[in-house]
């Protein structure tokens, strides 16, 4: 540990920190120039993460840090409006799955009625107008392991058959409600249609909760994704806490195996689950519904989680997409997401109470959306693969590292074992840290974690709210690297903190490394415990042969050109190639010819027309769609990224 000093730094502002205030405008306009040339296409996103406000549970469960807002349309599916034969759901409707197939959209939920909870089922051809089907799971027979419950269908198409996974349980809480309790079991029947009917099939036995393990009381269905040659289902699990973890199979009539460990932490507490990939960033999206606590537990959110392999996720990437700030109708409990696509938007389904009802019961079917592409973030200051950042600084004291501001724990619960970073030169001021990324990173975020005070309790800090006025550093910059100088980023000059997480939002910047400057920190040496980046992946041109190859890209976005494309072989129009400051058309046939250059709206920019071998060039920076149409012959399309 470094031991807090007596020492007292002076109160007056350094030169350096007076010069931090007074940012070049001159360089914050040559950085909003230089943005659209390699971030045009992520500027295209249609939903954003934004970040969540304070959330604290009392017994210091995790909370999210981001949002993803969904638009909320309201209820679509209501209970005890009679339409469900039997009154089956005339005591709630929830637990909702949801699928396409051949131009149509289906519905399972959990009808709650007077024999209990079983699968209904519900078609539609808008997403929004829902006629229901009746149950469509029966319950067994007395002793059976769905004696008492027969609910939460989870169909799969394996191209052959329809497979059905369902949630049995032969004990229930008393009626009316008759809530299924432990243990939650999963079950397997098949059928030839969407629709049913299903036969159940109680010698396929896929899975059982085990003891001793992270789903020793439930092991319920999930999200089934074929991967690899055979199939990954993303199950809820729960012992003390609520948990998913991963069962594999190659055979869907044949016991599954699961893994040993959650795929996030138990702590994290989330059940259910439904994945959406996102073609555009390479990104898989897990939606699942968080339980929240006040004097009780209950499903307070659903949240999303991201990663670019289904197989491992980062508690780090999570966000709120659906609670009761958003929510139109329902303001308690609110929880378990499906999902169906249409028209460039994603439908999130949920259910919930109507006003301020915890109520498992009398719940409805919501709806809400989200324009697609859905935008990740990502910490690119944590080490990922062959991306590993460079940490540098001005001096490290004794068995303290670089490693430990870039390890994922925000709490300093390891400090007095070198769990963070401190300078060498105590009592001086003008501390730094630095970060340099494997290559240039849009960055929105950067989050700045020091000492909290009670740091040994190691409780993860709360933006604005946790205190760090002991130890913690006091004035501070966050800069970014622009290619020949620093310049202290939008909101980055911080001055009187006594907080753990200072966390600095601002609008994109391209950066190739970003660095925290202390002019004032406390008992006598600067301290940091953790540095984050957080940004959005650079979509681009990934092939460094083709034209309009953008060498900062993460993700192809398939906008890669090559002179091969430009036309046929047997009757080729010409040749692009890069010049100074743009592009050059060479057109290599007699004409006539005639060309329009669009923007990447489809607005034109530009015309031009010629006799002969002629070379037209523009010279304008961006993403371009270029049009040639010889006589006789149909415009061939071209996109040009610079």
């Amino acid at each position: 540990m470094v031991i807090p000093g007596q020492y007292k730094k002076s109160d007056e502002p350094s030169v350096r920190r007076r010069r931090a205030n007074l940012v070049c405008m001159s360089a914050q306009i040559l950085i909003v120039a230089w943005l659209p040339a390699f971030l045009s296409s992520a500027a295209r996103a249609a939903t954003l993460l934004r970040p969540n406000g304070v959330t604290v549970y009392r017994d210091g469960r995790p909370a999210a840090d981001f949002r993803l807002e969904a638009k909320d349309t309201g209820a679509v599916l209501k209970h005890a409006d009679g339409k469900c034969a039997g009154d089956c759901d005339k005591y709630g409707a929830r637990d909702v799955w949801t699928w396409e197939y051949r131009n149509k959209y289906y519905m399972h939920y959990d009808a709650a009625g007077d024999k209990g909870w079983m699968t209904a089922l519900a078609v539609s051809d808008d997403m929004v107008h829902w006629e229901k089907r009746g149950a469509k799971l029966n319950l067994g027979a007395a002793g059976s392991d769905d004696s008492k419950c027969a609910a939460y269908g989870v169909p799969f198409f394996d191209g052959k058959a329809w497979q059905l996974f369902y949630l049995g349980s032969p004990n229930t809480s008393p009626a009316p409600d008759r809530i299924p309790s432990f243990p939650y079991l999963t079950l397997k029947a098949k059928a030839d249609s969407p629709e049913g009917p299903w036969i159940k099939q109680y010698d396929v036995v896929p899975f059982r909760p085990q003891a001793n393990s992270y789903y020793s009381a439930t092991a319920s269905p999930g999200y089934i994704l074929p991967r690899n040659g055979g199939y990954l289902m993303f199950f809820s699990g729960s012992a003390k806490l609520r948990t998913l973890g991963i069962a594999r199979t190659t055979d869907l009539d044949k016991p599954w195996t699961i893994d040993p460990n959650p795929i996030l932490p138990p702590a994290e507490q989330i059940e259910n689950t439904y994945l959406h990939y996102e073609k555009a960033y390479d990104t898989w999206f897990l939606f699942t519904n968080h339980v929240g606590l006040k004097d009780f537990e209950y499903t307070d959110a659903v949240w999303v989680y991201w990663t670019r392999d289904p197989e491992h996720w980062d508690p780090a990437n999570k966000a709120v997409v659906m609670d009761p700030a958003i929510c139109a109708w329902a303001k308690g409990a609110i929880g378990l997401p499906a999902l169906l696509e249409r028209n460039g938007r994603l439908g999130l389904y949920y259910d919930a109470s109507p006003g301020e009802s915890y109520s498992h019961m009398a719940r409805d079917i919501g709806l809400a959306w989200l324009d697609l592409p859905l935008t990740p973030m990502y910490n690119y200051a944590r080490p990922t693969g062959a991306a590993k950042p460079t940490m540098s600084a001005s001096s490290t004291l004794g068995n303290f590292s670089l490693a430990s501001l870039i390890d994922g724990d925000r709490t300093g619960k390891a400090w007095d074992n070198g769990g963070g970073w401190a300078d060498a030169t105590g009592n001086r001021d003008q501390d730094w840290v630095e970060i340099e990324f494997d290559k240039p990173k849009s960055i929105r975020q950067v989050n700045v974690f020091t000492l909290q005070d009670e740091y040994a309790k190691a409780a993860a800090p709360v933006t604005v709210v946790t205190a760090a006025s002991q130890f913690g550093i006091e004035d501070f910059t966050v800069e970014s690297w622009n290619g020949r100088s620093w310049q202290s980023v939008p909101g980055g000059v911080v001055i009187g903190n006594d907080k753990a997480w200072r966390r600095i939002d601002f609008a994109a910047i391209l950066t190739s490394k970003l660095r925290v400057w202390v002019d004032k920190s406390r008992a006598g040496y600067s301290r940091l415990v953790e540095l984050e980046a957080w940004g959005t992946p650079i979509l681009g041109c990934t092939d460094d042969k083709a034209v309009g190859y953008n060498a900062n890209a993460e993700i192809d976005d398939g906008s890669c050109a090559t002179t091969a494309n430009v036309g046929a072989a047997a009757e080729r129009l010409g040749s692009i190639t890069r010049v100074a400051g743009g592009f050059a058309v060479a057109m290599e046939g007699d004409g006539p010819y005639a060309g329009r250059i669009r923007d990447v709206r489809g607005r034109i920019v530009a015309d031009f027309h010629g006799n002969g071998k002629e070379v037209v060039a523009w010279d304008r920076r961006g993403a371009y769609w270029i049009e040639v149409r010889k006589t006789g012959s149909s415009p061939l399309r071209r996109l040009l990224a610079f």
